[in-house]
């Protein structure tokens, strides 16, 4: 019972320094309206004293474009948000499903170091007694995951996309957060029912929850592959089954 209680009040720690972020990148690209009628945590202090030398390149873009840019520094969850955002072309502005069809799901990749960390608790083992060969420098990194090409100990070429440590952890308390400012909003702000902000919250929350589970993404490759098995043009890389999990999918190069 202690540790959930200490467990609750590191939550709610993360809660308010994340809400505080958001309030921060809301200012910084002109949406403090939002941030003001959200009540978010110590929005009317977080005056542009930390962006006023970007402030005047900001100005100069669109109200679109800048949700856009927010989206991006506010990191995957948000990331995710504004592409399911930009298909809802029937209840927002088509400048703002455009802009938001252009969001880049491209970051810095995570440092190897922690690559090797997550494939070795996933696969339950040295990496040495898998792979002969594991590339640092990854083939793809985006905000869920990154991938790697490899060597098996057989001698086949691999590549190895594994989940990017703590996005898991850092979407679930931008879940929570997005929830509450949704509900509130549909609740307190007029004319944001309509556009039913809390079901698209749930919509993201459940394509997130398959997205991070790898072992689905096996599953639908294996699918696939299956029923174009007599197409000739057409060939889907194997998956390697003892060395995928819900966080590392291995499969043929």
């Amino acid at each position: 019972m202690l540790f959930q209680r200490f467990k609750q009040i590191g939550r709610t720690l993360q809660h308010a320094a994340r809400l505080r972020h958001v309030a921060a990148v809301l200012f910084k690209y002109g949406y403090q309206d939002i941030a003001h009628r959200l009540h978010l945590p110590l929005a009317r202090r977080l005056i542009f004293r930390r962006f006023r030398e970007a402030q005047a390149e900001i100005e100069k873009r669109s109200q679109a474009e800048r949700l856009r840019l927010a989206c991006e520094e506010l990191g995957p969850t948000f990331i995710k948000l504004g592409q399911l955002a930009a298909s809802r072309t029937q209840t927002l502005p088509h400048e703002f499903t455009d802009e938001l069809a252009k969001l880049q799901d491209q970051v810095a990749p995570a440092p190897f170091a922690d690559i090797r960390r997550v494939l070795e608790e996933e696969l339950k083992r040295p990496l040495t007694e898998v792979f002969t060969l594991l590339e640092a420098e990854p083939l793809g990194s985006a905000s869920i995951a990154q991938v790697h090409r490899a060597a098996l100990r057989d001698g086949q070429q691999v590549v190895v996309k594994v989940q990017r440590p703590g996005v898991k952890e850092v979407m679930d308390v931008d879940l929570d957060i997005l929830r509450q400012l949704a509900a509130f909003a549909e609740e307190h702000l007029d004319g944001w029912k309509q556009h039913r902000p809390l079901a698209i919250v749930n919509e993201l929350a459940r394509n997130l929850e398959k997205e991070l589970d790898f072992t689905r993404e096996a599953a639908h490759l294996e699918r696939f592959s299956w029923q174009f098995a007599g197409e000739p043009a057409i060939h889907l890389p194997q998956v390697h089954h003892g060395l995928t999990t819900t966080r590392v999918l291995t499969m043929e190069f």
